[in-house]
């Protein structure tokens, strides 16, 4: 499906989409039954809830406090997202979240927004549920930017598990879940500007190293530059990747870096 639709979130591949919790165990030396404080055992079933509640009312019995959005502080939202220039917004009545989380989404779009103001008028933005593997989705046929619900309208979880992703290096290292904007923006430029990925990334790779490319040197490469996300498929992620990174970390990476620049670069000759 990656031919129609780019997802940032967990590839949904065995090795990466299942969850994991710690269970209680027999001690190595002994043999006998791990014995835990009750303390330890409060703190080990607080964090196992947390990781396998999928039904958001029974989360946010254990998520932290906050007061939701006004349905004034959403339509200043909505007004403020329209004024970029997108073609639509729509569905964040459904949104229930604190009003900084909006605040952010804002300044992440008006940051993408300063170097690539002619790509908005193309998406529609909306908000609804999705997988619930999937931090938010750009349709390259509907030109639909979407983000789910299902974490945006739980910050907590949401931050939790984007911090487990980078943990494993399958997101870039120094990223947070803000990155997701930029990843998703990513994707509607490379789609904007028609960059064909696989030959995006072989020839950065041919142009900064010396020999051959192939497969495994790409892999490699990407994976160590970027994240394990980037390199998947035929390197769908790969611009998305590098430009959540380099939009959304304090210390952007060489790789990231030349992924913009050469994007930059694109873009002045297509204007």
């Amino acid at each position: 499906s990656c031919a129609v639709t780019y997802e940032s979130g967990r590839q949904r591949q065995d090795v990466w989409s299942k969850r994991t919790w710690e269970v209680p165990g027999k001690d190595a030396g002994t043999g006998e039954p791990v014995r835990f404080s009750k303390s330890q055992s409060a703190e080990l079933a607080n964090k196992n809830a947390l990781e396998s509640l999928t039904n958001n009312a029974e989360r946010d019995k254990i998520k932290s406090e906050y007061t939701p959005a006004t349905q004034e502080e959403i339509q200043q939202f909505i007004e403020s997202m329209e004024s970029l220039g997108f073609t639509s917004v729509t569905g964040f009545e459904q949104f229930t979240e604190r009003a900084s989380l909006l605040q952010e989404i804002t300044e992440d779009f008006k940051k993408v927004h300063a170097d690539f103001p002619e790509v908005f008028p193309s998406i529609h933005l909306s908000f609804g549920e999705l997988d619930k593997d999937v931090y938010a989705q750009y349709n390259i046929e509907t030109k639909i930017l979407v983000l789910n619900s299902l974490f945006y309208n739980d910050l907590d979880y949401y931050i939790s598990d984007y911090n487990r992703q980078v943990g494993k290096k399958f997101h870039p290292e120094g990223t947070d879940y803000r990155a997701t904007v930029y990843h998703e923006m990513g994707h509607a430029v490379e789609d904007f500007y028609k960059i064909h990925l696989k030959r995006f990334a072989q020839q950065l790779y041919l142009e900064t190293h010396n020999g051959f490319f192939n497969r495994k040197l790409g892999d490699n490469w990407i994976e160590n530059g970027l994240s394990i996300y980037a390199s998947l498929g035929h390197y769908g992620d790969f611009i998305a990747e590098a430009i959540g990174e380099y939009y959304n970390s304090k210390s952007p990476r060489e790789l990231c870096k030349l992924v913009y620049n050469n994007i930059m670069e694109i873009r002045r000759n297509a204007i």
